[in-house]
């Protein structure tokens, strides 16, 4: 399995084929449709990752946020298969981020079973919401 972070030029061809993960990362389509998360990542604002053998077996959206005083990458969400299998390909998305300046790493959206595979992450904050 591998982790390819999808680049613009590729971005048109590629989008179709996540649209069926895309769907799945919980409350995405609450807050965007596919043509806004489109927009962003072919806008350069967000970055989508594919987990991937000879077929894609999920996808991963993050964006780097610049703060006054630090750069975080956000991971926004996660959808797919065979998860534990991507577990080995943190270094991949650790790295980019210290590449790009950040100085940690958030995962937003996570399911509480992420705290279990992810020992090395810290943290057990639930996000509640309520619509008015």
């Amino acid at each position: 399995m591998i982790l390819h972070g999808v680049q613009k030029k590729e971005m048109e061809q590629v989008f179709p084929l996540t649209t069926e993960w895309l769907v799945k990362i919980p409350r995405l389509l609450d807050r965007y449709t596919l043509a806004h998360v489109y927009q962003e990542l072919d806008g350069g604002y967000w970055q989508i990752w594919l987990m991937m053998d000879n077929t894609i077996h999920g996808v991963l959206l993050s964006k780097i946020i610049q703060y006054p005083v630090c750069r975080e990458f956000h991971l926004i969400g996660i959808a797919g298969e065979k998860m534990r299998e991507w577990l080995p390909l943190r270094p991949v998305l650790e790295r980019y981020a210290r590449e790009n300046g950040c100085v940690r790493i958030i995962l937003q959206n996570a399911r509480k079973g992420f705290a279990r595979v992810l020992p090395d992450y810290s943290g057990n904050r639930v996000i509640m919401e309520k619509t008015l």
